[in-house]
């Protein structure tokens, strides 16, 4: 069936929609681009038909979102009744998604491409090196980033990656050196995961089993002490208020290294004023460490971090990977 204009559209589903329907509008922002009056036929709808439908609009764009909406001088204002921010979605859906069973693997692509679906699709079926130079790397592909163009936050893990290492390659790339700069990516990337694996384990620390929700939201501390600076990567404090924990966010530990490290994290809390007497829980956060390290009882592994984020991960010692469709 052909409708000629919204209006005819959207009386048909008002007039004969079943009970409970809810229509949804995407990239409502590009609907408005393409057809102007859309706003105001929407409110003119809203205003004075009478049915059992629910419209919800949604859109990549939120500051034109809230104009659209919020501004007072625009067709919609006021006839909103609620408003959803969509936030990305944790790293142990995505290794669910692509089915990515090596633990440090998924770490390994949540720090290229972050908690939105629509780039999971983008790489689903094949390996991670392959989805990149094809995806990000290639001038004409899907996810490089054009010129002037600028979609998501610096906080987002894929356009955190885009900036450091697309952007300073970028002659590289339009020169057609993709080999060369997919190398110097795979070089980079560990020390490049590092960061992104911090984030995780700061993310988990109210989610984790083992802590069983006792904990707050983590954060980090730094600041001068009257012994010298001191870093914190991991602070928590306990829902009792009494009890801290404090953890270090560690790439690769050896299990011979691990009690010395939590040692080395205590004498640093004790150093802090505002921790100091406290009591409080050292623990170490362990990307690559074997089992050997994860079973340390004072170790959280990545397989524990991904669980708490929304997945269930097992250990796969497997060192690259396929991301198959699902």
């Amino acid at each position: 069936m052909t409708y000629p204009d919204w209006s005819s559209l959207l009386s048909r589903l008002y007039r004969d929609g079943p009970k409970g329907l809810v229509v949804v509008l995407a990239e409502f922002t590009d609907l408005v681009a393409a057809s102007s009056e859309l706003p105001s036929v929407l409110r003119n709808h809203v205003d004075t038909s009478t049915g059992n439908v629910a419209i919800a609009i949604s859109g990549s764009s939120q500051s034109m979102m809230h104009s659209l909406v919020l501004d007072s001088l625009q067709p919609l204002f006021g006839r909103s009744t609620e408003l959803l921010r969509l936030t990305p979605m944790w790293i142990g859906w995505m290794a669910r998604a692509l089915s990515v069973e090596a633990t440090e693997a998924a770490v390994e692509a949540w720090s290229v491409i972050g908690g939105v679906p629509r780039y999971w699709e983008l790489f689903q079926g094949r390996a991670l090196w392959e989805a990149v130079a094809e995806r990000i790397l290639d001038p004409q592909g899907p996810l490089h980033p054009r010129a002037g163009r600028t979609l998501y936050r610096i906080a987002d893990p894929f356009l955190r990656f885009l900036f450091h290492f697309v952007e300073p390659n970028r002659s590289q790339l339009e020169a057609g050196n993709l080999d060369l700069v997919l190398a110097r990516v795979r070089s980079a990337l560990p020390g490049f995961v590092g960061p992104v694996w911090e984030d995780l384990a700061r993310a988990s620390v109210p989610r984790l089993g083992r802590f069983a929700g006792n904990y707050q939201p983590a954060a980090r501390w730094w600041g001068s002490t009257p012994t010298g600076s001191v870093e914190l990567d991991i602070v928590a404090r306990h829902t009792d208020g009494q009890r801290l924990l404090v953890a270090e966010a560690k790439r690769t530990v050896q299990s011979s290294e691990a009690d010395g490290l939590l040692r080395h994290l205590e004498t640093h809390a004790a150093r802090v004023p505002e921790l100091a007497g406290q009591p409080h829980e050292a623990v170490l956060f362990v990307l690559n460490g074997g089992t050997k390290a994860w079973n340390h009882p004072r170790v959280v592994g990545p397989a524990e971090v991904i669980e708490a984020l929304g997945g269930e991960a097992k250990l796969d010692r497997r060192t690259d990977v396929c991301l198959p469709d699902p």
